[in-house]
Formats: structure tokens, sequence, C-alpha cells
């Protein structure tokens, strides 16, 4: 009973160190730069960025900016309202992100995953220009991301126009190839299941 317990117990590791590998990455946008706007630069977060910047969102204290801050005080926003890209070399699943319009409520942003040109998933979600709502998108095994925004209700917050505010983006990198110890317990935690079953019978 004891074998087979163990045997179970080292499957379990050894699934957990296989399917482990996957983590969650939350990027909140921080760091320094241009309080009224700052380029995303590449590699941030080990992605790239096209039409990205981020504001201190302090510098607009009336502005869905100020309102759909979730972590620290800068949010990540689509410059002059027009598409915003985040690719990456390798395929990546975007989880979900906070989203808010910056001056209009009931802002329609457009979401696509593409995978080596190809668009695999489109989603379009209305945000508010008071609240930052989580949006799940759960895109899988994609390359890019483009964010386009258009409508709404402008709001009378000083500015104007059909930019986004975004935060906490959400994503999981590629899952790596596991490690030849993971392999090795893999191997150990089967040998020591088919054993148990042999003694068994």
């Amino acid at each position: 009973m004891k074998k087979k317990l163990l045997a179970g117990l080292a499957l379990g590791v050894m699934m957990f160190g296989v399917v482990g590998f996957a983590s969650a990455t939350v990027l909140d946008f921080e760091g320094s730069g241009d309080p009224s706007g700052a380029e995303i630069v590449d590699g941030y977060g080990g992605l790239n960025w096209n039409n990205m910047y981020t504001v201190d969102s302090t510098y607009y204290p009336v502005s869905g900016y100020a309102n759909g801050t979730v972590s620290g005080s800068r949010v990540a926003l689509n410059w002059y309202a027009q598409m915003a890209i985040t690719s990456a070399a390798a395929d990546f699943d975007f989880i979900g992100a906070y989203l808010t319009g910056a001056w209009n409520d009931e802002l329609n942003i457009t979401v696509s995953g593409y995978d080596d040109g190809d668009l695999k998933f489109s989603q379009t979600v209305v945000a508010s220009a008071y609240n930052p709502t989580y949006f799940t998108f759960n895109f899988t095994d994609i390359d890019t991301l483009e964010f386009s925004s258009f409508g709404g209700v402008d709001q009378g917050f000083g500015g104007g126009g059909t930019h986004f505010a975004m935060d906490d983006f959400t994503f999981n990198q590629s899952q790596p190839v596991p490690e030849p110890a993971t392999m090795l317990l893999f191997g150990t935690g089967l040998a020591g299941l088919v054993g148990a079953l042999r003694r068994k019978k």
C-alpha cells in the first residue's frame, strides 16, 4: 500500500512539474517616464509593443486613466487613439486585462489575436469610463494582439478621443520543454506506478 502511495505521489509531482511550467505574468506598466506619455519599449515583459504608451494617471486626475488605474499609478493606452499592437517572437496566451474608456463611456474595444498572420480570435468588449473592468479573453497560442477602439459617449473629462486605459495585462509565456530532471521524475513515477499495478495482480 505504501509503495503504491509513493508511486502515486511521484506521478503527481511529475505531473505538477510538467504542467506547472506555464505561469501567468501580470504587467502593471509601472516605471519611469514622462507622466503625460511614455512609449512602451520593445522587450517590456518579453513582448514587443507598437503604438502603446503609458501615462501617469495622476497627471490626468479627471479621466478614465485615473478611474481605470488598478496597480500603481500608470496605465497603458493606445496613442492618438489608433490601433495598438503587442507581439512576440514565440507564441503566448493572452488571458485578459483591465480596460477603461479614457474619455468615452461605453467605449468599444476590439481585441484580435493572430498566429503567423492568421486571425484566430476576435472579441469586442464595452468599457466603462468610470470603473476598470477585467475582461477575460483566453486567446491561446498567438503571436500578435491588436487593440482597436471606437464609439462611446464623451463624458466631458476635458479630453477627447477613443483612447482606452489598460492595466494588469495578464498572459502566459510559451510553455518551455521540460528539463531533464523533470523527465527523470516522469520516468520514475511511471515505473513506480507500473510496478505497483503488477504487484496488485
